[in-house]
């Protein structure tokens, strides 16, 4: 089994391909027609390569693809790059930050981050008999088990 790497003109595939559906994004339609997977179209458009045998099968499938001596990938919307997108700010959200009202609270840095609070330290009665009715039912359910 060869799987020598055979390098493809992913851009002029993709326009060949558009033309042959008759719209811009037609490698899903001309897949469909052709019966071959449209992922491993994209993969070899998007790649620049492919392996010889899928090369050779998408051919005799009918797909116009332009062999080059060097791979030329091509992505459909939008090429990849490695610069970092910048950050939003609120404005560019649509927020004012006038119109803005935060809760200040006032600030205490953790004692002992590591200690669990205890039911002596929970303030709601409420929230106590909750805590307590929901924990023993769980008790009682690995009792069954």
């Amino acid at each position: 089994m060869n799987n020598k790497k055979i390098y493809i003109d992913g851009q002029e595939t993709r326009r060949r391909i558009g033309e042959m559906a008759g719209k811009a994004h037609g490698v899903r339609k001309i897949c469909m027609e052709r019966g071959l997977a449209k992922e491993t179209v994209n993969q070899i458009i998007r790649k620049g390569y492919g392996t010889a045998e899928t090369i050779d099968r998408c051919i005799k499938a009918g797909i116009p693809i332009k062999i080059s001596d060097r791979p030329i990938p091509c992505r459909a919307k939008r090429e990849h790059s490695r610069t970092k997108r910048p950050e939003l700010t609120l404005q560019d959200c649509g927020i004012k930050t006038e119109e803005q009202h935060w809760i200040n609270l006032p600030f205490k840095p953790a004692t002992d981050p590591q200690r669990q609070i205890t039911l002596d330290e929970i303030q709601n009665s409420e929230m106590k008999e909750l805590l307590i009715r929901h924990l023993t039912a769980l008790i009682e359910d690995l009792k069954k088990i």
